[in-house]
């Protein structure tokens, strides 16, 4: 609805399973230097999605958990 643009296996997402880290959506906890420079010069957290749907699910939604930075990019926009 908010992200029409979004992948398919992220749309398919939902909101309490970002919020309880059960998404699969990448986890973005390690600070690259490309991860460095997106975030630093991110004003939006919509800027911040190209590091996200640029990587396939870790897993199923719902199957697992893993703390996600990511999750919380795609909650933020």
């Amino acid at each position: 609805t908010y992200l029409s643009d979004l992948p398919p296996a992220i749309a398919a997402v939902t909101v309490e399973q970002l919020l309880q880290h059960r998404s699969g959506v990448a986890a973005m906890v390690l600070m690259t230097p490309d991860v460095v420079e997106v975030r630093r010069r991110a004003r939006t957290a919509r800027e911040l999605l190209p590091l996200v749907v640029g990587q396939s699910p870790a897993f199923a939604p719902g199957t697992q958990m893993q703390y996600s930075n990511g999750g919380y990019f795609v909650l933020g926009a």
